[in-house]
């Protein structure tokens, strides 16, 4: 079940929601309150460019100081 498209979904958006903590679940409920689907506020809230199921599921193998960098560039982008 590990291997799975759908379950590593889960579990780097699980990864990111708890590096990223409420400021970023915040984000992401803004955005889903705005309209967009889970995915793609994901892909916003995080600046991922292109096919944003595919750069979610690259997540996947990035470690955890990785995906905060991420989360922390994303949050500077939104905020200025």
């Amino acid at each position: 079940m590990r291997e799975q498209v759908g379950w590593r979904h889960f579990e780097v958006e699980e990864r990111r929601l708890a590096l990223g903590g409420a400021p970023f679940r915040a984000a992401i409920r803004v955005l889903r309150h705005d309209g967009l689907k889970t995915e793609p506020a994901f892909a916003r809230a995080l600046g991922l460019d292109g096919d944003r199921y595919a750069a979610r599921l690259a997540l996947h193998a990035q470690d955890d100081a990785e995906l905060l960098k991420r989360i922390d560039h994303s949050r500077r982008d939104t905020a200025g």
